[in-house]
Formats: structure tokens, C-alpha cells, sequence
């Protein structure tokens, strides 16, 4: 079985709908910002509520992104910090410690 990578739904509501997208890229370098942002946002809540510690290094893990790649993650992090979806869990740690939860936790 492929271990899929692929980004997180998008959720669409109206007054009288609601649609739910599904995408498929070949590989992460087509995704658009949107949907690393979006991923990268509902990965956080979805390990926050399981009590696992959302850092780069599983959040790397999520996007199939390669150790010596860190820095893309980072990009990535910083993206959806700027969206203020997500936030850093404690200001006061190091960079490279940091663990990130969702912005309503």
C-alpha cells in the first residue's frame, strides 16, 4: 500500500451547502500555498486533540518531507503562523524545540 501524501480537504459552506474538495498532487512541489497552509492547520489540530506534540520533525513526517529538507517545513510553519491558524505553543523556547498547537487551543 502507497503511503499517500496528498493535502487535507477543503471545506466549502453556503447557506444552503456545504462541498468538500479533495485534491491529488504528484508531489508536494505542486501544492498550491492554500493547501500546504490548510494541511499543515488541520495535521496540528488533529494531533493536538490526540495529545501528540506537534513539532517540524512530525510535521515533516505528515507532508513526506525528508530530514535534510527541514527548512521547507519551516517555510511552511511560518505560512500558516503568518494565517494565524496555528501558534507556538511556548515563545520562550528555542527555535529548533518549538512545538506548535492550533490558535484556539
Amino acid at each position: 500500500m502507497s503511503d499517500l501524501k496528498i493535502p487535507a480537504p477543503k471545506v466549502e459552506t453556503g447557506n444552503d451547502f456545504t462541498r468538500t474538495k479533495l485534491y491529488w498532487y504528484s508531489s508536494l512541489k505542486d501544492w498550491k500555498k492554500e493547501d500546504r497552509v490548510r494541511t499543515c492547520y488541520l495535521a496540528t489540530c488533529y494531533y493536538y486533540v490526540n495529545e501528540i506534540p506537534v513539532s517540524n520533525s512530525v510535521l515533516r513526517g505528515r507532508f513526506g518531507i525528508d530530514d535534510k529538507n527541514k527548512a521547507m517545513m519551516s517555510r511552511i510553519i511560518k505560512d500558516t503562523l503568518n494565517a494565524e491558524l496555528i501558534k507556538i505553543a511556548d515563545p520562550t523556547v528555542a527555535v529548533k524545540s518549538r512545538k506548535y498547537i492550533p490558535y484556539w487551543a
